[in-house]
């Protein structure tokens, strides 16, 4: 894909008008052109994918995202798998991620309490804000499958990294779903990951050393 100005606009390539998110019936995709995407597909509205699509920028993602960019990246109404509504899937392989926006109001609007609430996604206060953390969520999957191509001996302690100190239930689950979560805290708790986390803060501190980044905390 041939690399494209930082500052190039995310540009429509249809018009559609998305429904109240409560609403969760079938649209047509939006399709926009990303510069860290070879593919984006969106049902959500022109503005809000956009908003979406800003972050890495506002992070200090985009340059390492624009070296190392998706395949497919696509908001939906729903992602399934294994027959169950998931609020995102990344592929490893084919460096493609889904991203669902539907939710339960029991998925969000949580109160932190270390081990207590399900995932950093489900801190957000409403609905629409949801999609950002479970985005910088999978944003994490990617950097850390990056990081197995660009420095294995460092992916594999990150995979021996204790996940005992977790902050959310989901970041328990196994090695990958903790990166994806510290790196998600790392952006929307910072203060809670350095604080209840010693072992996810320093190893999110390791990997952005070694892939010079240097991220910043969104409120």
């Amino acid at each position: 894909m041939r690399r494209r100005n930082h500052e190039t606009a995310f540009r429509p390539l249809g018009e559609q008008s998305f429904p109240s998110l409560e609403r969760y019936q079938h649209v047509r995709f939006l399709r926009v052109i990303c510069p860290y995407a070879q593919q984006v597909q969106s049902v959500l509205s022109d503005e809000h994918t956009q908003l979406l699509l800003a972050i890495p920028k506002k992070i200090g993602l985009l340059d390492f995202l624009i070296q190392h960019p998706y395949t497919a990246l696509r908001f939906e109404n729903r992602v399934l798998y294994l027959g169950n509504d998931v609020s995102g899937i990344y592929d490893f392989q084919k460096k493609e991620v889904d991203i669902g926006i539907r939710r339960h109001p029991s998925e969000y609007s949580q109160t932190y309490s270390k081990q207590k609430f399900w995932n950093i996604s489900a801190l957000a206060n409403t609905l629409p804000q949801v999609t950002e953390p479970t985005f910088v969520h999978e944003l994490g999957h990617h950097l850390h499958g990056t990081l197995r191509e660009l420095d294995l001996p460092l992916f594999r302690s990150t995979m021996l990294t204790p996940k005992s100190d977790a902050l959310s239930q989901y970041g328990l689950a196994n090695s990958f779903e903790y990166f994806a979560e510290c790196f998600a805290a790392n952006v929307f708790q910072r203060v809670e990951l350095m604080l209840d986390d010693q072992f996810g803060c320093a190893m999110i501190e390791r990997v952005l050393d070694r892939l010079e980044l240097e991220i910043k905390e969104l409120p």
